[in-house]
């Protein structure tokens, strides 16, 4: 008796083991349909998010192309496919244009605007104002770095040179010794942040040198 009770529950603990190794080797195919849909769907709002990019890019591109648009007025935002324009134009027909435009970009299923149009004098006013303060303290500060290099150089006669600097293009006047000294002072302001041009005006002062 003792045999036969031994033998059953060892087919029992048999048939508990097989089962468990079975479900371990096979897990549930619920859990396993639910990781397919998650990474199926992560591949699918990747591609989307992509695809959005891609025609945000084209779009921003075509504004900056435009003569009849400022590109960093119009903010873009592109989601499946649907371009949401907002921001500030000049009139009513640059925000026509700019729906145009987003309308004959490739891949744009749909275009919403909320562009609004404002008077734009008082603001290229105050824009134009701040750009030629920013201007004129841009050339100040290249002539004084220009002028305390030449100043610097013992070789240099940079009290006798006049520098005058206009939107990075710098003249230098007035008189040197040589010819080598005006090619010096050149190569000095060449070399100085922010210059992109020099204008060379030195005179060679063969009296000063003959004395």
């Amino acid at each position: 008796m003792k045999t036969w009770t031994i033998l059953a529950s060892s087919a029992v603990l048999t048939l508990s083991a097989a089962g468990w190794a079975g479900a371990a080797q096979n897990p549930d195919d619920g859990a396993q349909d639910s990781v397919k849909q998650d990474m199926a769907q992560a591949y699918e709002d990747a591609k989307s998010a992509t695809v959005d990019a891609y025609i945000t890019g084209r779009l921003i591109t075509a504004y900056a192309l435009s003569e009849h648009l400022k590109a960093s007025d119009i903010h873009v935002d592109v989601q499946d496919r649907k371009a949401i324009l907002s921001g500030e134009v000049g009139n009513a027909i640059q925000r026509d244009l700019a729906v145009e435009i987003a309308r004959g970009v490739e891949g744009l299923e749909e275009v919403e605007s909320t562009l609004e149009v404002v008077d734009r004098g008082d603001v290229d006013s105050k824009h134009n104002e701040s750009t030629g303060f920013a201007r004129a303290f841009n050339d100040a500060s290249i002539k004084a770095r220009v002028k305390t290099r030449l100043l610097w150089n013992s070789n240099v006669s940079g009290l006798s040179i006049d520098v005058d600097a206009e939107q990075g293009e710098v003249t230098l006047s007035g008189a040197v010794e040589s010819q080598e000294q005006a090619a010096l002072a050149v190569a000095i302001t060449e070399n100085t942040e922010g210059v992109s041009k020099v204008v060379d005006e030195l005179k060679v002062q063969t009296a000063a040198r003959e004395s």
